[in-house]
């Protein structure tokens, strides 16, 4: 009696065709379904990043109007250590840094045609604030948020409306 190979078995044949179905079919799906979550998780990081921004800035103003510029730094350290070790940097107009929870970027200068400033560069004109949620080496998201020079408050109030009272 002649013995048959496994090759030639209906049961191997039908095993071999329903495993490859699955993985024609079941490929494409994981990864859709991958990237649908992967868009998702990042849409969820936008507004907490975005808010850490809004806070910061309201951190900045205050210190500033209490005359009280010295206590921002733990206050920054603060909130970086509460939000899981966040980057946080006060960048001047000139591209100095004038403070980061990482010590060793405090005074270097950044060009606007580096690759962290021209995402933001590019655009005309700079957004008030803009956030870009995309892995990118060990950083995630980025929230940058232009502080624009306000009038002082003297020069808002027309003089005829000013009150006088103490």
């Amino acid at each position: 009696m002649k013995r048959k190979l496994p090759f030639d078995r209906l049961s191997f044949r039908i095993t071999c065709g329903l495993v490859l179905a699955l993985f024609v079919v079941g490929i494409p799906f994981f990864v859709f379904f991958y990237r649908l979550h992967e868009r998702q998780l990042a849409e969820g990081m936008r507004k907490p990043v975005s808010d850490l921004g809004q806070l910061i800035l309201a951190g900045l103003e205050r210190r500033m109007l209490e005359h009280q510029p010295h206590l921002l730094d733990t206050d920054i350290r603060q909130v970086a250590a509460e939000a899981g070790g966040a980057r946080i940097m006060l960048v001047d107009k000139e591209g100095q840094v004038r403070f980061s929870t990482d010590s060793s970027v405090v005074g270097k200068t950044f060009s606007r045609l580096q690759d962290e400033c021209s995402s933001c560069h590019s655009q005309a004109p700079v957004p008030d604030q803009f956030t870009i949620v995309k892995p990118r080496g060990s950083e995630f998201a980025r929230s940058l948020l232009v502080i624009r020079k306000k009038k002082p408050a003297s020069t808002a109030i027309p003089p005829a409306r000013r009150s006088t009272a103490p």
